[in-house]
């Protein structure tokens, strides 16, 4: 159940006009989770980057992209370097370098 809502909320993110909140919050819960967790909100990012990423400020890619790193070096770095590939292809020219 949460993995299906977490793979939806991704579309709900084109009705969305604080997307960069919703990211925030995405990432912090990410970073907090238990690995079992974890996915879930790598998810729901990945969702929202495909779909609304143009629209995120570059501060806030770059603190996920961060973030990412960090979780690419425990537990979860399938999801999460899966996801890092996403953030790095945004097209917010040098801030995620």
């Amino acid at each position: 159940m949460r993995q299906s809502a977490a793979e939806n909320l991704g579309e709900l993110t084109r009705m969305s006009m604080r997307v960069d909140n919703l990211a925030n919050d995405l990432v912090a819960s990410a970073c907090a989770a238990e690995p079992t967790g974890r996915e879930a909100y790598l998810t729901a990012l990945r969702g929202l980057l495909a779909t609304s990423g143009a629209r995120l400020s570059p501060a806030v890619v770059s603190k996920a992209g961060n973030a990412l790193r960090q979780l690419m070096d425990g537990a979860g770095a399938s999801p999460a370097a899966a996801l890092a590939g996403r953030v790095a292809g945004l097209p917010l020219h040098g801030v995620w370098a």
